[in-house]
């Protein structure tokens, strides 16, 4: 009987582990390069025409190459790791918030883990300074019993620091709207009726003039 309880007791979803030893640790504090002064802040609450996905651009990027995923892992009372199917009712959500933002910059489910029983999320690399906060929670459906109740959710602070800010002429110029879409036949079905060679020039001429020049244009 005591062979069969415990036996019973290594399939117990107990917690979530962060598994450093398949995938990176999360930093309190991580240091950019630069950050640009006059890119577009998505520091208001999205109204629903504004894609979650071009929002969550604004701050970060996915990784690439080594270390590109984090490793979670659900595990039992003894850290022993478990598999952990869609039909044990249990979901791994992997969510960035960013201070001041109510909604999640990221929102990932997953409800199955990998053929090795770990859930891996992309790694990000920053492109904003200021405080987010990255987590993995275990969601629970109302066929999941009492499985999972127990399960904590990981939740690291971030703090996002800049070495410098890139700002001036340059700066604005690189970020003008209209520049985003020179490669483009057309914007939401409107035909760009400026030649994108001559747009290439105008602009090209900008980034040459002295400031004096560019107030002069304004």
């Amino acid at each position: 009987k005591k062979g069969r309880k415990s036996e019973s007791g290594d399939n117990v979803p107990f917690a979530l582990k962060l598994l450093t030893s398949k995938g990176p640790d999360i930093s309190k504090t991580y240091v950019i390069e630069q950050e640009n002064a006059f890119e577009g802040d998505a520091n208001v609450e999205n109204d629903g025409n504004e894609d979650d996905e071009l929002r969550s651009f604004e701050y970060f990027t996915f990784s690439k190459g080594r270390n590109r995923f984090f490793a979670v892992a659900i595990v039992n009372a003894s850290g022993k790791i478990l598999k952990i199917g869609p039909k044990m009712g249990l979901t791994v959500v992997y969510q960035i918030h960013r201070e001041g933002i109510s909604t999640p910059l990221q929102y990932v489910p997953l409800r199955e883990s990998w053929t090795d029983n770990i859930f891996y999320f992309s790694t990000i690399k920053f492109k904003k300074s200021g405080k987010y906060t990255i987590s993995f929670i275990v969601e629970r459906s109302p066929g999941a019993g009492a499985a999972g109740r127990t399960i904590k959710p990981l939740i690291f602070p971030v703090v996002v620091q800049a070495e410098r800010i890139r700002c001036g002429v340059l700066d604005a110029l690189d970020n003008l709207v209209a520049a985003r879409y020179v490669d483009q036949g057309s914007v939401g079905g409107r035909a760009v009726l400026t030649d994108r060679h001559d747009l290439l020039g105008a602009i090209g001429q900008l980034r040459r003039a002295d400031s004096s020049e560019f107030d002069a244009v304004k």
